[in-house]
């Protein structure tokens, strides 16, 4: 059967409280084989999970022309990324824990698997099977999140949305749409982002604002909060013009890259983000330096 959960494959969470696991080296000495690398962290409360966001200065200089001023939203220092900011409020909202369908590579399994975690509810997430595992699925699960994998036709993207509905029918658990795309969530960032800019911070001045777009979410939120700015969106995924129709401040690029192809070389920006993901919005911001207004990259994770 499609998306038979019988035959699909859980994984084992870890449920860590206080460490994250990096990787593994091997060594081969004396009785020394390897070392599993492991970083101790603190993830603190619910009211840290939204916190005062960081918006950092950086000049890019190529030698030919003139430097260039720009700042970066430094979402990536958190440790799920933009979605962590309202998660604890997803998880009130819907007490009977969340069921997710996604890919390996986005960084929802994360915050789900924080919210989760810091409310005491649970979450499910379905995802394709794919060996080494992803860094952002091997949190999940050290977060504690309930990973079920498939293989083969099982694991595109509309079974695993088939298998997780059955789920959430069985246990009462919310399933949220792709990329969590739904005026809750847009209310609810919109919230979280206005209330936590750094003091001083303009977002009222015009913008030349770049965001990734995955579901195109985020971008219809930054849409809102920066309401005289041009929202810049590079969709690395899906079809998702539709959204847009009717937004005149809504710039649409395309990257050429593949959804889980990573980005490299003189495409890599110089600040750290996630190379299959935010990353690919910098082929696009290098060719719109001429902007006269001043550009804001939101680094989502």
């Amino acid at each position: 059967a499609a998306s038979d959960i019988n035959t699909a494959n859980k994984v084992t969470s870890v449920n860590t409280n206080d460490t994250v696991y990096l990787g593994y080296i091997g060594v081969h000495t004396g009785d020394i084989n390897g070392f599993f690398i492991w970083k101790k962290v603190s993830l603190g409360g619910i009211d840290d999970l939204n916190p005062e966001m960081v918006i950092s200065d950086y000049i890019y200089d190529d030698g030919k022309s003139s430097p260039v001023k720009f700042q970066v939203v430094s979402d990536h220092l958190l440790l799920a990324g933009t979605k962590q900011r309202i998660i604890a409020d997803l998880f009130k909202l819907h007490p009977h824990g969340i069921v997710y369908a996604g890919n390996v590579n986005g960084f929802a399994q994360v915050a789900l698997a924080l919210g989760a975690k810091m409310t005491g509810s649970s979450t499910t997430i379905l995802i394709p099977k794919i060996r080494p595992m992803t860094s952002q699925t091997q949190l999940a699960l050290q977060l504690g999140a309930n990973i079920i994998e498939f293989e083969g036709r099982e694991a595109s993207l509309d079974r695993l949305r088939t298998a997780a509905a059955s789920i959430a029918t069985k246990s009462g658990m919310w399933m949220p749409k792709l990329g969590f795309e739904s005026d809750e969530f847009r209310t609810l960032m919109h919230n979280a982002i206005v209330s936590r800019l750094p003091k001083g911070f303009d977002r009222l001045r015009k913008w030349s604002v770049w965001v990734v777009g995955g579901s195109g979410t985020l971008a219809l939120t930054l849409h809102d909060v920066f309401s005289n700015s041009i929202i810049n969106v590079v969709s690395v995924g899906k079809k998702i013009d539709w959204h847009f129709r009717g937004l005149d401040r809504i710039r649409l690029h395309i990257a050429p890259q593949r959804f889980s192809e990573e980005v490299s070389g003189d495409q890599l920006p110089p600040y750290p983000s996630v190379k299959s993901y935010d990353a690919k919005v910098w082929q696009f911001v290098k060719k719109n330096f001429n902007s006269r207004d001043p550009i804001l990259i939101w680094n989502v994770a």
